[in-house]
């Protein structure tokens, strides 16, 4: 297999992170497309990237950001604003205690959210929990979830807001995205058909591999959901048309990096640059990210990479290449 044709299977963050390497004309001594991996050679020095991770997270800090109950100690630790929550390992189950504290979280806060200790990708979690039943419910459905290996579920207090990820190289915000469920913005004179023809084209002809919307039974009833009854209905200037509920199915991101409030920027950086997690991703709710107004919801070591450089709206960011170079900097005698 040649490298071009190994490069191409690739998952996207990866292959942004090797073409970066490439261009930097740095020597490629392996590439495993099927392990999504490749080494490099900087300064003599062989180094590894597989999928996202990089060699600029050391070996002890990488483990903590698997785990959603040791994150948020630490946000307490630096005074970092996170939802109160109740954290119950699958080993212990339900019982009294637990219940009990599960019951003190609802009285306090009405509404609240489970997800797994230990998942990823906004998979198995519960949004709309505001009865005990429903808690436990939720606790047995993650902890019997098929193919998955939880170790626990997460209790944590509703926090109304916008999602965003922001993404942080060693301790400086080199992009931020706010993240809603898929939607289409309307131009006045464009039909909702086409208007989704022109969005998947624009992620076929990027790195890009998802967010693509399927023309299917799905779409229709949720189009319905919002009183729309057919593909040639033509959204109204700057109209937003939803085309899925939430963004662990289909996701639209917008580029913000320039409207974050510096005050977010240096409370994370610190804690970020204290247990040496000098390339990650944070995700906060805020009701508006330029405010000093912001929750800590968790942290992810492998942050995709392809969202910052093909934003479905604002500018796009060379994150890859940003990446590269401070793993150059950092190996180069």
């Amino acid at each position: 297999m040649d490298k071009d044709t190994k490069i191409k299977l690739m998952k996207p963050s990866c292959r942004l992170l090797l073409q970066a390497c490439l261009n930097k004309n740095l020597d490629i001594i392996d590439i495993d497309s099927y392990n999504n991996s490749f080494t490099v050679k900087v300064s003599n020095k062989l180094l590894y990237f597989k999928a996202i991770q990089t060699p600029l997270n050391n070996q002890s800090a990488r483990p903590l950001t698997k785990n959603k109950f040791i994150c948020k100690k630490l946000f307490t630790l630096y005074n970092l604003p996170t939802p109160n929550y109740v954290h119950i390992y699958k080993k212990s189950g339900l019982n009294q205690q637990n219940i009990n504290n599960i019951d003190k979280l609802l009285k306090k806060h009405k509404r609240i959210i489970a997800k797994p200790t230990n998942g990823m990708k906004s998979q198995n979690i519960f949004l709309d929990i505001n009865t005990r039943e429903k808690a436990l419910e939720a606790f047995q459905n993650i902890t019997t979830a098929p193919n998955k290996k939880y170790s626990g579920v997460l209790f944590e207090q509703f926090i109304p807001g916008d999602v965003y990820r922001l993404l942080f190289l060693e301790g400086n915000l080199i992009g931020a995205l706010k993240r809603e469920p898929g939607f289409i913005i309307g131009d006045g004179n464009s039909q909702l058909d086409t208007l989704i023809n022109w969005k998947n084209k624009f992620l076929d002809q990027s790195e890009r591999d998802v967010g693509r919307i399927k023309k299917d039974q799905r779409l229709m009833n949720f189009l319905k959901s919002q009183g729309i009854e057919s593909l040639a209905y033509i959204p109204k200037q700057d109209e937003k048309v939803f085309v899925d509920k939430d963004f662990s199915n289909l996701e639209t991101v917008t580029e913000v990096t320039k409207e974050v409030n510096p005050k977010i920027i240096y409370m994370i950086s610190k804690m970020l640059l204290d247990v040496n997690l000098n390339l990650i991703g944070v995700d906060v709710i805020s009701p508006d990210i330029s405010s000093e107004e912001f929750s800590i919801i968790e942290i992810n070591a492998e942050p995709s990479l392809d969202f910052h450089h093909y934003p479905d709206y604002g500018e796009a960011i060379d994150v890859a290449t940003k990446i590269i170079n401070a793993v150059i900097k950092q190996y180069t005698n």
